[in-house]
């Protein structure tokens, strides 16, 4: 009987052209995956940011009595309070938010965008007066505006209410506008 010997196993030069391509694809792939990383801290951001809103709005309505929501930029973060907030009355805080637990440089900010969803950013991203957003006990808003969110690349997000009893939206800068288009 005849031992026949099969080869098995890989060459060199076959294994250093595996290492090669995914030498290469890591090299597509990481830089897109810490963008991607980041751009999903902002997004979460932004829906935590509506997910709040909902709920001191609904707050409001069940308690029958005012609740605001105080959107401190200096310190990046929020806090949601019941009664209505002023320098006078600083409310209950219900919740503190911090922007900076979200990671990949989240914050107060309009990153790329080249005009707003409505008439201005405003100074420090916030449209509402005295940086707080009211609502009442019927669930309207003191005011129509937005808070708008960055992160390190520039990628932003605008949360804010409508003139429709307090609809709450969020839409994210596209390049060349925000989407979905402000009503």
């Amino acid at each position: 009987m005849k031992n026949i010997r099969k080869d098995s196993g890989f060459s060199l030069v076959e294994l250093m052209v595996v290492v090669a391509i995914i030498s290469v694809l890591l090299a597509i792939t990481i830089p897109n995956m810490g963008r991607w990383i980041n751009d999903n801290h902002l997004k979460g951001a932004a829906r935590d940011i509506v997910a709040n809103m909902q709920w001191a709005k609904m707050s409001a309505i069940k308690e029958n009595q005012d609740w605001t929501m105080v959107f401190d930029v200096t310190n990046k973060k929020y806090t949601i309070n019941t009664g209505y907030v002023d320098t006078a009355n600083p409310g209950t805080i219900q919740k503190e938010v911090l922007l900076t637990d979200y990671k990949g440089g989240v914050g107060y900010g309009h990153g790329d965008a080249a005009k707003p969803i409505g008439d201005t950013f405003s100074d420090n991203n916030v449209t509402y007066l005295g940086n707080r957003l009211n609502f009442t006990s019927k669930g309207l808003v003191n005011k129509v505006g937005y808070v708008y969110l960055e992160n390190e690349q520039k990628t932003a997000y605008g949360v804010g209410t409508g003139a429709l009893a307090g609809s709450i939206s969020i839409r994210k800068w596209v390049g060349t506008d925000w989407d979905p288009p402000a009503d």
